[in-house]
């Protein structure tokens, strides 16, 4: 009887997992890597205030180890999808059309975050808090145009890279 339950409530799990893979299917941007936004990205402040309001998919996370050759991850290549919503001060994010998570979000220069007075302190940094504490969970710098953003995830971690968000037209 035990094997018998254990059977069918992994059946049942087992076609939650495709009803839902139906509902939200992942629409796979075709990049042809390395993508290189086709304008030309700025740390202006007052730009990427602007610029960042809207719907992005990601496009490409680039990545660099020593001795290896640049690896270039797109939604293909990873065979998912990612979308964020940026509305005001709030994050909504999305992965094959499936809700992940909520947060709010902050553009600051990196010397609010650092507290230090480096030439590169100037720079943009989009800062996340987490939407219950409001405590800072992380930042990357930032560079933007009109329809791309570029999270420099270099400058922050050992492993993640650049990564090319475009943003959706409605």
């Amino acid at each position: 009887m035990k094997i018998i339950s254990f059977l069918l409530v992994n059946l049942l799990l087992i076609s939650a997992c495709n009803e839902s893979d139906e509902e939200n299917p992942c629409i796979l941007e075709n990049v042809k890597a390395p993508f290189v936004a086709p304008c030309k990205l700025t740390k202006n402040m007052d730009s990427v205030k602007m610029y960042i309001q809207g719907t992005w998919t990601w496009l490409q996370e680039e990545r660099v180890q020593r001795g290896q050759p640049t690896k270039y991850l797109t939604p293909q290549t990873e065979g998912v999808s990612y979308m964020v919503k940026l509305s005001g001060d709030s994050t909504i994010s999305y992965k094959c059309g499936a809700l992940t998570g909520k947060s709010k979000f902050a553009i600051v220069r990196l010397k609010e975050i650092s507290g230090t007075n480096f030439p590169e302190d100037e720079d943009p940094v989009m800062v996340f808090y987490d939407l219950r504490t409001g405590a800072r969970t992380s930042y990357v710098p930032i560079v933007i145009c009109e329809s791309y953003y570029i999270l420099q995830y270099q400058y922050v971690s050992s492993v993640v890279g650049p990564n090319t968000w475009k943003k959706i037209t409605n």
